[in-house]
């Protein structure tokens, strides 16, 4: 592939498929929450599969980050993230898994705090050739692949965005004074691979 892939950090080599995995009552109820659920169903079918690549990401105000120091961050989570497709993050054997991306803010999310960008009908352009960034190690698009008109996307707490694995989109920086607060979780089709075959998930309906 003329793709980047990404390569697990080595202390994931002792986790296997049937490792524990805790998850707290409060996160368990979303990923099962029933109307979302519902709503991915219509998109992927009725056997839900619960994929491990899920991120708690915690933005607060650009103006508390170091201003060096970066490669000790994990900027896609705590600062912008570049332009991207979900798709490019997972390993190439979850390349025909038919998995759909669901973003939501625990608040309201206004221009000025982190919110989502992406480019409508992106995901028509399959997967795209992706960059990794030296000073960040953020994979990201490069800037002569992003056609099309941006849209910025502010959301209110309850809003959930629903994203195809192909669809180029982006987090805006929080040039407020105020945390951003949000979940990605990821579901396929049950017995697909999911792009991280070392972390456990589970089943979410079936």
């Amino acid at each position: 592939a003329d793709h980047w892939r990404p390569t697990l950090p080595a202390q994931l080599s002792s986790i296997r498929e049937d490792t524990p995995m805790h998850v707290g009552p409060a996160v368990f109820g979303a990923i099962r929450n029933p109307r979302l659920l519902d709503a991915v169903e219509s998109l992927i079918g009725e056997e839900i599969f619960a994929n491990p690549i899920q991120n708690v990401r915690i933005k607060p105000p650009e103006s508390c980050l170091p201003s060096t120091g970066h490669n000790q961050l994990n900027f896609g989570l705590t600062a912008a993230t570049p332009w991207h497709q979900d798709n490019a993050v997972c390993t190439e054997d979850a390349d025909p898994t038919k998995i759909v991306t669901v973003w939501f803010p625990l608040h309201d999310v206004e221009e000025d705090n982190g919110p989502l960008l992406l480019v409508p009908r992106s995901h028509t352009k399959g997967l795209q050739k992706h960059c990794v960034s030296r000073s960040t190690k953020e994979v990201h698009l490069p800037e002569e692949t992003l056609e099309g008109d941006r849209v910025m996307l502010p959301m209110q707490r309850g809003d959930v965005l629903f994203l195809h694995k192909h669809t180029f989109h982006a987090s805006a920086r929080n040039t407020s004074q105020r945390m951003r607060f949000s979940l990605d979780l990821r579901y396929n089709p049950i017995g697909e691979p999911t792009g991280r075959a070392q972390l456990p998930g589970f089943v979410a309906r079936s």
